[in-house]
């Protein structure tokens, strides 16, 4: 795929402990990549795949489908705001069909 002149972009579906490496062959392919979370199993690999990325001139991505979920939103300002109170500590699940 990366030697494919016709492939402009890849979206890294994969196991979380193979995506750094593809993402950083990606890259220096000369590729836009889009990743799944996480993008690397360590801080510090994602801090190399960032400078990988502004290096090769690439667009790079990360996929995090409920950002802009209205009740996530809502939770935060609800945090934020001190609705709540003092937040010791805070559990949560993504649960869909």
């Amino acid at each position: 795929m990366l030697a494919d002149p016709t492939v402009d972009s890849v979206h890294l579906a994969t196991p979380n402990r193979l995506r750094f490496a593809q993402a950083a062959a990606v890259l220096r392919g000369g590729k836009h990549v889009l990743c799944e979370k996480p993008l690397a199993m360590t801080s510090v690999k994602t801090e190399k795949l960032v400078r990988i990325a502004e290096e090769s001139g690439r667009a790079a991505g990360v996929a995090y489908n409920i950002r802009f979920y209205p009740l996530c939103h809502e939770a935060a300002a609800l945090a934020a705001d001190g609705s709540l109170g003092d937040v010791l500590h805070g559990t949560g699940s993504y649960v869909q069909d």
